[in-house]
């Protein structure tokens, strides 16, 4: 629940920025299904890497980003990217990386 509200205070801060001049939003998504028919010599059944069974998981190969980049100041940008990746049969949201950019002058681009 804290993970959340961070996130949330985070784009909501990046939104609503009143000198913040452009806002972008990039991600990417990629799918993956996993499945095997392996099985224990007395019959039951195996798990292999904690998702996969011989039932179909989207859980263990599917991944979310996003990516924001908010110009806050003239010469200062943050750029944030949140991946969402499985974790106990749901997926979870964490900040991958975070960054403000400040151009000291013109001469240092």
């Amino acid at each position: 629940m804290k993970k959340a509200l961070l996130y949330t205070a985070l784009m909501g801060s990046i939104v609503a920025s009143g000198s913040a001049t452009a806002v972008d939003f990039d991600g990417f998504l990629t799918a993956g299904f996993a499945v095997h028919n392996q099985e224990q010599a007395d019959g039951s059944k195996v798990t292999y890497l904690d998702e996969v069974t011989d039932d179909i998981t989207f859980l263990q190969d599917s991944k979310f980003g996003l990516q924001m980049t908010a110009d806050v100041a003239e010469d200062m940008q943050v750029v944030a990217q949140i991946l969402a990746s499985a974790e106990d049969d749901n997926y979870a949201m964490d900040i991958e990386w975070a960054y403000l950019d400040y151009t000291l002058s013109d001469s240092s681009k």
